[in-house]
């Protein structure tokens, strides 16, 4: 658990944030450069949005890079009435429902497939559509 802690102070250390926006930003003035305008990349996860502005990332690259907001994630653009279908379908027997991680916590109308898998709903957890693929053909 103490591995998990360091990990996240990590994340919260601005000395190492700095030391990457000093890499990103002679990265992204040489593809300024090539492409002859700013490089423009797609933010997909609306949290890490957020998560850019709030700590003025966005800001501090505005000159060099064009952030553009994405789809979305699953977890962001899922409709509530498909996470409440998704946990019925969890709880019927003999079911398997395959979902990526983030997806777990998202709250439904009066549960979650966080909640239906501690109740031993066969939710299982997928890091990329292949792996699901590779199991359902198994």
């Amino acid at each position: 658990m103490g591995g998990n802690y360091f990990l996240l102070d990590k994340f919260r250390d601005a000395s190492l944030g700095k030391k990457l926006i000093q890499k990103i930003i002679p990265l992204a003035l040489a593809t300024r450069e090539k492409l002859g305008r700013r490089p423009a990349l797609m933010e997909v996860c609306g949290t890490h949005t957020m998560a850019i502005a709030r700590c003025g990332i966005k800001n501090l690259l505005a000159e060099y890079l064009e952030l553009r907001s994405g789809p979305g994630c699953p977890v962001c653009v899922t409709d509530q009435q498909d996470i409440d279908y998704m946990i019925n379908l969890a709880r019927l027997p003999g079911t398997v429902m395959a979902t990526f991680g983030d997806m777990l916590r998202v709250p439904g109308s009066d549960s979650s497939l966080e909640r239906e898998k501690a109740r031993k709903a066969n939710i299982i957890i997928f890091y990329s559509p292949a792996e699901a693929v590779i199991y359902a053909s198994s």
